[in-house]
């Protein structure tokens, strides 16, 4: 599922990272290719799409390091009809297990075309440990030689399953699991008590906990974790 989050703002455990990313894009030493990995439920795709947000601005150069986008532009307003014509996003398709070569080849083409009014371009893979051999090769070369004024977010919870001329091509930016405190305050605040209170089972991970609050699933844990309960105090079997 989608979850909502109040977007309007960097997530307080990536506001490091955030910080880093319009450093670079200010000083115009920005890596072609960037890397997100980090274990599941952190946000590493909320803070891509703001990103794309901020290269999509057409007066992002004018913004201060807290606002994500100037939300008034035409391609900020092309952005909030569904268009955004210098971003191209790459993932599975309907029923396939993984990335395909077309798909990759497809994007390649199209990025060689001139951006929509002299912007910077950027390309999102997700999940990039879903590329197979043939479509990852493809990649690697547009990696290779990359476009100018284009950039790439690959993005990965199983860093270790993309191939080392991939990983190589690329600059990581890990995401890390945030303190209890930070974690919690923020689900308490922005999307529920009953979020915050799914921390523990969800590892720390704020997203998963705020996606199973919002879902049903958390309901769904407590019932299994009182299940469980019951048969290791031997009020029931497993079998049962």
């Amino acid at each position: 599922m989608t979850t909502e989050f109040p977007l309007g703002h960097i997530l307080p455990w990536q506001r490091a990272i955030w910080l880093r990313l319009i450093d670079a894009l200010k000083r115009d030493t920005l890596s072609h290719a960037l890397l997100f990995t980090g274990r599941a439920g952190l946000g590493k795709r909320i803070l891509a799409n703001q990103f794309a947000a901020r290269l999509n601005c057409e007066k992002a150069d004018s913004l201060d390091e807290n606002t994500i986008s100037c939300g008034q532009c035409r391609t900020c307003l092309q952005a909030k009809a569904g268009v955004a014509p210098n971003l191209k996003r790459i993932g599975l398709l309907d029923k396939k297990l993984a990335i395909g070569v077309d798909q990759i080849r497809e994007m390649s083409a199209g990025i060689t075309l001139s951006s929509h009014y002299g912007m910077r371009k950027l390309v999102i893979v997700d999940p990039a440990d879903k590329l197979n051999t043939s479509s990852a090769n493809a990649l690697l070369k547009t990696l290779e030689e990359p476009p100018e004024k284009t950039h790439f977010i690959l993005i990965s919870e199983r860093e270790r399953q993309l191939p080392a001329t991939i990983r190589s091509r690329t600059m990581a930016v890990r995401f890390s699991t945030p303190d209890r405190e930070t974690a919690s305050d923020w689900l308490s605040e922005n999307i529920s008590n009953a979020a915050a209170e799914q921390l523990g089972p969800a590892g720390g991970a704020p997203v998963l906990a705020a996606e199973w609050a919002q879902s049903g699933k958390a309901d769904q844990f407590t019932a299994w974790e009182s299940i469980t309960r019951t048969v290791m105090n031997g009020k029931s079997s497993p079998f049962d």
